[in-house]
C-alpha cells in the first residue's frame, strides 16, 4: 500500500505540467498489429527460451516459444510519432515474485517497407511492481519518454529508495547495435 501511494504521489506532482498524448493501443494499432509487435518484440525483452543464444534467438526452431511468450506479453501502452513513423510501446510480463508482481519495458522502434524492424532501442525497464502500480507508473514514464523528457530522477540512485526505473543505471546501458542491455560495470565483484 505504501509504494501505491508513492507511485500516485509521483505521477501528480511530475504531471502537474506535462502535455497528454494519446497513448491508448487501439489508437494506433490494430488487433493484429498489436500482436505483430508483441511478437517483434518478445525475443528482445524476454529471456532466451531453453537451448537458444543470443546469436541463435532468431532461428526459427524458437517461434514455437517466442509465440508462447509473446502471447503472456502484456501491450500497456502505443504511440504512433507520424513525422518519423517511429512507433513507442510498453509491455510488461510477470517477474518473478511471491505475488503477482510485473515489470514493464519500454522502447522504440521503426519498421522497414517489408514489415521488419530496421531500428529498435529499448529506452528503460522497470522494477517489478504489483499491477495496478506498474501500469500508473508505466503510463507517466511513457508519457515522459515520448516527449523526449529527462527521466534520470526516477533511476534508481536518485530515486530515494522508491525503486521505479531498474535500467538504464550506472552499470547497464542500452546497445544499440547489438539491441540488447549490456554489463558496463566492474565484473570482478561478480560470482564466477
Amino acid at each position: 500500500m505504501k509504494h501505491l501511494f508513492y507511485a500516485f504521489a509521483i505521477i501528480f506532482f511530475a504531471s502537474c505540467n506535462d502535455k497528454k498524448l494519446d497513448i491508448t493501443v487501439k489508437t494506433y494499432l490494430s488487433n493484429e498489429q498489436a500482436s505483430k509487435l508483441k511478437l517483434d518484440v518478445v525475443r528482445y525483452v524476454e529471456d532466451l527460451p531453453r537451448l537458444a543464444k543470443i546469436e541463435t534467438k532468431f532461428d526459427t526452431v524458437f517461434d514455437k516459444d517466442y509465440k508462447k511468450l509473446a502471447n503472456r506479453l502484456e501491450l500497456l501502452n502505443a504511440y504512433k510519432n507520424l513525422e518519423n513513423d517511429t512507433l513507442y510501446f510498453a509491455v510488461s510480463k510477470i517477474a518473478p515474485s511471491l505475488k503477482l508482481k510485473k515489470n514493464a519495458t519500454v522502447g522504440k522502434l521503426v519498421y522497414d517497407k517489408e514489415g521488419k524492424i530496421s531500428f529498435y532501442e529499448e529506452g528503460f525497464r522497470t522494477w517489478k511492481m504489483e499491477v495496478l502500480e506498474l501500469e500508473t507508473v508505466t503510463e507517466m514514464l511513457f508519457q515522459k519518454y515520448i516527449q523526449n523528457q529527462n527521466l534520470s530522477e526516477f533511476y534508481t540512485k536518485n530515486s530515494n529508495g522508491k525503486f521505479i526505473i531498474e535500467f538504464p543505471d550506472d552499470y547497464n546501458k542500452y546497445d544499440r547495435e547489438a539491441r540488447r542491455w549490456i554489463f558496463t560495470g566492474d565484473s570482478s565483484f561478480m560470482v564466477k
